[in-house]
């Protein structure tokens, strides 16, 4: 999968394992970055961002926010946080290519601000109906285009195994691509 050249200052810790980590301790140089700002608009939204946590899990898993309190109706079992954490597989970020990492972090920190903002990431609503999935790619998909990302490149980066190919391309159509 082709990808595009992520910003010089984004830089990713591969060296730490499974544990409880600040979001400065995984990505070092993450406020040097124009989507970071993108994002911490306000004073309210920066510290938010800041006190992020982040927890390293020895499973096969992309990046997820974790829930404050389980969920119904999931067939897996997310861990449950009661602070602003995002769970990421220690594999994931190692190993998966870089473009890939960085639109993952930033879609995941989206929502960290949309819970702060009143919202509920998980909900009943399809995964490809549901607002803030949608307006967090939205928000990626957005800068991977700034970057030179064609739109077979983010077709393929938005690719969810447990997703039908219908609701694939509604996602796709959802977020233009």
């Amino acid at each position: 999968m082709e990808g595009f050249k992520v910003p010089d200052y984004f830089t990713v810790n591969k060296s730490l394992g499974a544990g409880d980590y600040r979001l400065f301790e995984i990505f070092p140089r993450i406020d040097k970055l124009a989507i970071f700002w993108e994002l911490a608009r306000t004073k309210k939204d920066l510290d938010y961002l800041i006190n992020t946590s982040i927890k390293l899990i020895d499973k096969d898993i992309y990046m997820y926010v974790a829930p404050k309190r389980p969920l119904k109706r999931v067939s897996w079992k997310p861990i449950i946080v009661d602070t602003d954490c995002i769970v990421i597989g220690i594999a994931h970020l190692k190993y998966s290519p870089e473009p890939i990492v960085y639109l993952d972090i930033f879609h995941e920190l989206f929502h960290i601000l949309q819970r702060n903002h009143g919202r509920h990431l998980w909900s009943d609503i399809s995964y490809v109906e549901n607002p803030c999935e949608i307006e967090a790619y939205r928000f990626v998909v957005n800068e991977a285009k700034m970057r030179g990302a064609t739109n077979k490149y983010l077709r393929d980066y938005l690719k969810i195994e447990w997703i039908s190919k219908k609701d694939m391309k509604r996602l796709f159509a959802a977020v233009g691509v």
